[in-house]
């Protein structure tokens, strides 16, 4: 792996579907998320599932051939994660669905959206959100059954260790690199979905 990738090489890479950009991409940007999420009342689980949204966005958006951004790649991802987290306190604490991404103003994406309170638009959204549930839930199932057990855990809040044990890996290193690969291979199946990229064009 490159110790560095260009803004150019780096959005080109993500079109391309190519593992080593995108993980060298994760890696870069993850560290900045959970420090933000765990400062405001978050976990290690919530920084992940906030960071699977940014790079889910950023990969879709990177698709298109009209794909412009003034934030450099880290920029744009690290903000975004931020943008999402802060949205989901704000709407969980009102207990109301959250803001989806296709929805974010990226020209302010360090604040959070102000609260739309038209009913057929919250009626839309709601729609949306369960579709995408629905492309989750397919993916998942299309894992292995270890894949599965090993996600269920790490959504449960479950450690390193007790997955460790759970699943009697060698040691906490495979572990770890275990929890990766099913955490990408669930990333690719839901970039890859036909109907997650419908919902783009579709709501």
């Amino acid at each position: 792996m490159k110790k560095t990738y260009s803004s150019a090489e780096i959005i080109e890479g993500f079109r391309k579907n190519d593992e080593e950009i995108i993980k060298f991409t994760y890696i870069n940007c993850f560290g900045f998320i959970l420090d933000y999420v765990r400062k405001n009342s978050g976990s290690e689980v919530d920084a992940e599932d906030v960071m699977q949204e940014a790079m889910i966005l950023f990969f879709r958006k990177s698709k298109k051939s009209t794909f412009e951004t003034e934030y450099q790649p880290f920029t744009f991802i690290v903000n975004t994660g931020k943008f999402i987290w802060n949205n989901r306190i704000k709407n969980d604490k009102k207990n109301k669905w959250q803001i989806p991404l296709d929805e974010i103003n990226f020209d302010e994406v360090s604040e959070l959206q102000e609260e739309i309170d038209n009913k057929e638009q919250i009626t839309k959204n709601e729609k949306l959100h369960e579709a995408r549930k629905k492309v989750y839930k397919s993916c998942y199932l299309k894992l292995s059954i270890d894949c599965r057990k090993i996600i269920a855990m790490t959504i449960d809040g479950k450690n390193n260790e007790e997955i460790k044990m759970a699943m009697k890996f060698a040691d906490e290193n495979v572990t770890i690199e275990r929890k990766r690969r099913c955490k990408q291979k669930l990333f690719d199946l839901i970039s890859i979905h036909p109907k997650y990229k419908e919902l783009n064009n579709e709501y």
